[in-house]
């Protein structure tokens, strides 16, 4: 409406799944982090095959900061391109920690979709964007910066 009416450029950015250093710490990646580094059990929504597409901090704030240089109305994906398993997701984790999880896997939700990958094709061409980090550096640069600052994380209160 402001773009019809006051000619006021506008770009709406649709995130999906943004993790990385100074992340919510309520976020999957956070959780299991804490999880196995405790040894407390990791909740598994369903048998751990469903998928998310991760977008690391920067590359969101990549698109963010191009989004700024566009005229006229626009929606954009932004995701990481890559899907990944939350069974998978673990398995990178444990590797980095060199620690297993304790898994609990618990029915899904059936409302929690079972695969989510962003169609970015149109920021690509748009805004010449493209994620840069791979999952797995992400996660390893997730994992460095929450052993780095987890007294700073623990002191964060959030509910489940």
């Amino acid at each position: 409406t402001y773009h019809y009416h006051f000619k006021i450029n506008v770009a709406i950015l649709r995130f999906f799944t943004v993790y990385g250093p100074f992340g919510r710490p309520d976020m999957v990646i956070f959780k299991f982090l804490k999880s196995i580094l405790d040894n407390n059990p990791i909740k598994i929504y369903g048998d751990g095959e469903q998928t998310r597409d991760f977008t690391y901090v920067s590359d969101i704030s990549e698109a963010l900061i191009l989004s700024t240089n566009i005229n006229g109305h626009n929606i954009f994906n932004v995701g990481g391109g890559q899907s990944i398993s939350i069974n998978k997701l673990i398995e990178i984790i444990e590797r980095y920690l060199n620690k297993k999880a304790i898994k609990e896997y618990v029915d899904r939700d059936p409302s929690d979709i079972e695969h989510s990958l962003a169609d970015t094709e149109k920021i690509k061409k748009d805004l010449k964007w493209n994620a840069k980090t791979d999952i797995e550096e992400g996660i390893v640069k997730t994992c460095e910066w929450f052993l780095a600052n987890r007294k700073f994380i623990s002191s964060i209160k959030i509910q489940d």
